[in-house]
Formats: structure tokens, sequence, C-alpha cells
């Protein structure tokens, strides 16, 4: 027992160093080195043999994003290569996943999602997170 206990402490270490203290990893990005250099040296630290790829990649970075209501400028966050873009329409407020899930029509709308929609990351259909 004490073997795994000892496992799960290093996993738990590595998962802080790489969501805590490295943080944020788009491609592209410092962070991405970082956890590539992080990870690398774990590997050749348990004695394994790393070989490193280098290719080029798209890089983004966020230029700051708003949204102007009644002459009100509210910050908000974009996704990850999310073009630039300068649009006017009928914002559509949507709070729950059944309103996100209903058959609305978001045609010529800004669909703002906001509440519990906000309140962590969304995990991709069909992934499944394991359970440590």
């Amino acid at each position: 027992m004490e073997r795994i206990e000892r496992i799960q402490k290093r996993m738990m270490h590595h998962l802080r160093v790489l969501a805590s203290e490295i943080g944020a990893r788009p491609i592209g990005t410092e962070g991405n080195r970082a956890a590539s250099a992080y990870i690398e040296g774990v590997f050749r630290g348990a004695g394994l043999e790393v070989e490193t790829q280098s290719f080029e990649v798209p890089a983004w970075s966020s230029e700051g994003a708003y949204l102007t209501i009644h002459g009100e400028r509210l910050s908000v966050q974009s996704n990850t290569f999310t073009a630039p873009c300068d649009v006017a329409a009928e914002i559509f407020p949507i709070c729950t996943m059944e309103q996100l899930e209903s058959s609305y029509d978001l045609t010529n709308k800004i669909a703002l999602l906001y509440g519990e929609l906000t309140k962590e990351p969304w995990v991709p259909k069909g992934f499944t997170i394991p359970r440590l």
C-alpha cells in the first residue's frame, strides 16, 4: 500500500506543477514550452530515453475581449484561437445546461453563457476524467 501512496503523491505533485505552477498551456505558448520541458525532465529523471521533435504550430494570444451593452463595456473571456471580430447582434443569455440543450434558434444572435455554465471548464463529449 505504501508504494501506491508514493505513486499517488508523485502524480499529485506533477499535476500541481503542470496545473498550478506552470498554469495554462495553450499550444505555441511559453506555458506549453515549460510543460514540455518539465515532462521531458521527469521522463529523463526516470531513466527513459526522450526524443523531442520541433515543428511549427500556430500561436495564439488574447489581445483582450469585451462586450458592450448599451454603452457599458463588460469583460468577457474568449476561447483559444477565437478570431477577432466586431459584431452587433441581439444577445441571447443562456444560464443552464437545459437552456443550452434546448432547440433555440441562435441564428444572427450572440449566445451569452453565464451562471452554472461558466463555473468550470467543459469536458468534450466522449471524454472521461479518471478518478484518482
